[in-house]
């Protein structure tokens, strides 16, 4: 990570932001893939559970 200090022009600072953001990118993108898997696999979980819990009170109404 790059410190920028001090007064500078617009266009230093740009370059500098800039710089960064290109060389964070890949784990960024990696990043915002790990958690899109982490939120499919809760949905999926969750699906999963609200279906199973379906069928568990469908049994019980049957032995009733």
């Amino acid at each position: 990570m790059k410190k920028i200090e001090g007064f500078h022009n617009v266009d230093t600072v740009v370059t500098t932001l800039r710089t960064a953001i290109q060389n964070n990118e890949f784990s960024l993108m990696a990043a915002r893939l790990d958690r899109q898997e982490r939120d499919m696999a809760s949905l999926i979980r969750a699906q999963q559970d609200a279906a199973f819990e379906e069928s568990l009170k469908a049994d019980q109404e049957k032995e009733r």
